[in-house]
């Protein structure tokens, strides 16, 4: 009689199948480089058509149409005449190109996002490739990816790959002519058991600002320019030239015809030159930024075993406030000045990633209501707007408390925190601590599990100011 294996048919609750993505720098040469643009200009047909078909049967008909349907349409589309062009495009990349549009209506039925957009030509070339993606290694530093149409890119091998198994592929051209490849690869990710930080005392508020980007409670702060004195002052030089570039060819166009007029293209070769040096200053300070939000949310999720985020709607903050005709805004000027610093800072990316980073290790990143948290004092709760005479300054009107006001509204926003996880997500009552009184301790919540509290009864607890 055979033995059965230890374990065999045991399914392990905390071992689940994950995702990773890995993106290298490729280099394809120009040939290569042409078909990327022109199966990425398919699926950008396929998109804005399968929008188009989606608006306009909801709209009229109030009627929803499918992947499936769709992907029959995709399929009577590639046969007539007109559309003849869609066949040097793989047909699984098209595919995935309509799975990628229902996707993005799910999310915004289930409100995880906004409306879905039209795909432009200006955000660059991207399409997917769902299946038959190779990897080989050439070298010590460099490899070459498979993809379907267009054959073995080169590729920069700067990291090893997480995983065995690679999804798919995602070919991305950037608008300054940077080319990206990123692999997607399947792991198993065992969840953990218990948290990497023991002791719960490691909680921290975090506290986001244009001045100082991210704010600790416990007094450090996190600070980058992402762009340069010398980049600001040539993007500025570009962009006028790009304005005089776009006045000359429309004083040009009134002479024409109305015939040779729909003939002309939008733009220019010397503006699209233009264009390219634009972007590139961008993308540098997009990298900047992606670089820095990678680091402080590593920084973040791996030495903390509570991470508390003010929840704020960075979409409704940075709207535009130029009203109607009827109803004009006001301070329009000043509110663009304030939206370009927020989103410069990224806000919501910083937020994004330390949560995904946080369930690695078995901590906790907790959202709590924004509401007062610069204004509040700390030790005496005091509520006031005096309370912060200038931006980086926290002066108590009640006690006499003084502080940095960033750093102060991180304090708070640890104390709430701390306050909706012991409640496990509900408002509770807490009595704030002070630092002249040495008995207040914070209270340690020693029966807290790792992704939260059961505990549902109304709780007090006391807070420190030193975070």
């Amino acid at each position: 009689m055979a033995r059965k294996r230890k374990g065999l048919g045991r399914r392990d609750p905390h071992n689940q199948r994950g995702r990773r993505g890995t993106k290298l720098r490729a280099y394809p040469d120009e040939e290569v480089r042409q078909r990327g643009r022109q199966i990425a200009g398919c699926c950008r047909l396929v998109k804005n058509l399968a929008k188009e078909q989606r608006d306009t049967a909801w709209g009229i008909f109030e009627e929803r149409v499918g992947y499936v349907e769709q992907t029959s349409f995709l399929k009577e589309l590639r046969d007539t005449e007109a559309y003849a062009y869609l066949k040097t495009a793989p047909s699984q990349v098209l595919q995935q190109a309509l799975r990628d549009t229902d996707d993005a209506y799910r999310r915004f039925m289930k409100g995880e996002s906004g409306y879905p957009t039209w795909t432009k030509r200006s955000g660059g070339y991207r399409f997917r490739d769902p299946q038959g993606v190779k990897l080989r290694r050439t070298s010590k530093r460099w490899g070459e990816v498979k993809l379907q149409g267009m054959g073995w890119v080169k590729v920069r091998l700067h990291r090893s790959l997480v995983g065995t198994r690679i999804c798919s592929a995602t070919y991305e051209e950037e608008p300054d002519g940077t080319v990206w490849v990123t692999l997607l690869t399947e792991v198993h990710e065992r969840r953990p058991t218990k948290p990497k930080v023991a002791s719960f005392d490691s909680a921290v508020g975090i506290d986001v600002g244009v001045a100082v980007p991210v704010a600790l409670s416990d007094g450090k702060t996190f600070d980058q320019d992402f762009w340069k004195p010398g980049e600001l002052r040539r993007k500025v030089r570009l962009e006028r030239r790009r304005e005089r570039q776009k006045a000359v060819r429309t004083r040009e166009g009134k002479k024409l015809s109305p015939e040779e007029r729909a003939r002309r293209t939008k733009s220019s070769k010397r503006q699209d030159e233009t264009n390219r040096q634009i972007a590139a200053l961008h993308s540098r300070a997009r990298r900047r930024r992606q670089d820095f939000c990678e680091q402080v949310s590593t920084t973040l999720a791996r030495n903390h075993r509570l991470v508390g985020f003010e929840d704020l709607t960075v979409r409704a903050m940075t709207a535009s406030a130029k009203g109607t005709v009827e109803e004009p805004g006001t301070n329009v000027a000043q509110k663009v000045g304030l939206d370009r610093g927020i989103l410069d800072k990224g806000w919501g990316a910083m937020r994004t990633r330390t949560e995904h980073k946080a369930k690695r290790h078995g901590h906790l990143v907790q959202r709590v209501p924004a509401l007062w948290t610069s204004l509040t004092c700390p030790e005496c709760s005091s509520r006031d707007r005096k309370n912060r005479p200038r931006r980086a300054l926290f002066s108590c009107a009640n006690c006499g408390y003084a502080g940095h006001a960033d750093v102060v509204g991180a304090i708070n926003v640890k104390r709430r925190a701390l306050e909706l996880v012991l409640a496990g997500g509900t408002p509770v009552t807490a009595s704030p601590g002070t630092n002249r009184d040495s008995s207040s301790e914070e209270a340690e919540p020693s029966g807290l599990p790792w992704l939260g509290s059961a505990n549902k009864s109304r709780v007090r607890i006391t807070v420190g100011s030193k975070g």
